[in-house]
């Protein structure tokens, strides 16, 4: 008897060191641990969010510069920039207006899966703003503009953003 429960110990002890937790579960924000279908207790990871669309250059289109970022956006605000001056602060000789594209995808990566978040890209001229595409993803290209990034949801997110510019061929 006394053999078994030395045994017994020596295999906690042994399974407490492996984890590396001291025994404690932890999960990242990115995964959760849930019962599996089936298997009362069996733990399942969901998925990692995806990550905002690679950029893709039309042919007639010389990529410049790309790159990319995570935008935390709170609850009913917006996020801006001029497109134009971001290529200049990332030292970018932009071309003149009339070549310049701006290439943008996004990915809403927070809350995850992104249910409920209502997030438009503007554009803004004369301080009149124009949606040029909504949801959770997607991408656009536009030229020399002020682009925004509405978050009308209730919920705060994080947005991946890819951007790139370039100049238009001709």
């Amino acid at each position: 008897m006394r053999y078994l429960l030395t045994l017994a110990l020596a295999l906690a002890s042994l399974l407490t060191a492996c984890d590396g937790n001291g025994g404690k579960t932890t999960t990242s924000p990115a995964a959760t641990v849930s019962p599996g279908p089936g298997i009362a207790g069996s733990p399942t990871t969901t998925a990692e969010p995806p990550h905002a669309a690679a950029l893709e250059f039309e042919s007639g289109v010389k990529e410049l510069y790309q790159s990319e970022s995570e935008i935390p956006i709170a609850a009913g605000k917006t996020y801006g920039f001029d497109n134009l001056a971001l290529a200049g602060k990332r030292g970018v000789e932009a071309p003149p207006c009339p070549a310049f594209a701006f290439l943008l995808s996004w990915q809403v990566r927070q809350p995850y899966p992104p249910d409920g978040v209502d997030l438009r890209i503007e554009t803004l001229s004369m301080d009149i703003p124009t949606e040029i595409a909504s949801g959770a993803s997607g991408n656009v290209s536009v030229g020399c503009t002020y682009v925004q990034i509405v978050n009308n949801s209730e919920v705060d997110v994080a947005v991946e953003m890819r951007y790139g510019f370039g100049e238009i061929q001709r």
